[in-house]
């Protein structure tokens, strides 16, 4: 069932107009979920299932490489890059640069960087955009299920002249944390998710850049583009992030490859 079947009903008590997405920050947005919103959940299977992850076994591995291009200098250089995945919550980057080889690795909501100058740890907030959001047909395993996803349909809007849905998410955290614990959690965990009407993917991801302070961040657009078939699976073959509306960098694959045998050793950094 297509995204745009769940609108019917959406239609009714609102117009079905669409509007042109305008950058957002958290304190922007009024509420965030506060529980998993049916026709949310709804538009989440179907999108998954639109990906291929309904009709077969969710891959345990996937290993990828392809090149890196960084926007942010004059003549932008592109590297090489490789990304291991294990399940849905452990994500490996590898890139080599002139400098040396940098490894960025997620696992949960923890994060580390290791490079030359040594390990370091990363916040919460800056674990959001690196993890595995990136990959749809992984991420969509879980926001389709776990119950500590909350969602809700925000509805029908236009992205870039196409006719999109509009889902917020976020995420609750342990029922003894703080009510404190639980507000940062949630507004770093944040993301807008834009699913394009006729196709039924995904076509960007809206999350927000902390690099410091939780209450202060930037809107990063990560757009998926060039879906090609890899085992059954839609898979997006670019990936381009915006930051504040700039465009920032893109990744580029040329290999994706599923069920691997991969060791859980890769997803920990390498302590001295």
């Amino acid at each position: 069932m297509r995204v745009t079947c769940l609108l019917l009903c959406l239609s009714l008590v609102q117009p079905l107009a669409a509007q042109q997405v305008s950058p957002a920050t958290p304190q922007q947005i009024a509420t965030l979920p506060s529980q998993r919103d049916p026709l949310a959940v709804a538009a989440l299977q179907s999108a998954h299932a639109s990906l291929g992850g309904a009709s077969q076994a969710l891959p345990v591995s996937l290993s990828a490489s392809g090149t890196h291009t960084d926007f942010a200098t004059s003549s932008p250089p592109s590297y090489p890059i490789r990304i291991m995945a294990l399940g849905t919550t452990k994500i490996r980057w590898e890139t080599d640069l002139p400098s040396g080889t940098v490894v960025s690795i997620i696992r949960g909501r923890r994060g580390w960087t290791q490079d030359t100058d040594g390990i370091t740890a990363l916040s919460v907030g800056r674990t959001v955009g690196q993890g595995v959001e990136n990959f749809p047909l992984l991420a969509f395993a879980n926001w389709a299920n776990l119950p500590n996803v909350l969602v809700k349909l925000v509805g029908p809007e236009t992205l870039d002249g196409a006719k999109v849905v509009h889902v917020s998410l976020t995420e609750s955290g342990d029922p003894s944390a703080t009510p404190d614990s639980e507000k940062i959690l949630r507004t770093a965990r944040q993301c807008e998710l834009y699913i394009d009407q006729q196709t039924n993917l995904p076509v960007r991801l809206r999350y927000f850049e902390s690099l410091g302070d939780w209450r202060r961040s930037i809107p990063v657009d990560l757009a998926f583009s060039n879906y090609k078939s890899v085992g059954g699976f839609l898979f997006p073959f670019t990936l381009t992030r915006y930051r504040a509306g700039q465009l920032s960098d893109q990744t580029q694959l040329s290999s994706v490859v599923f069920n691997q045998p991969l060791s859980d050793d890769l997803f920990w950094v390498n302590q001295p």
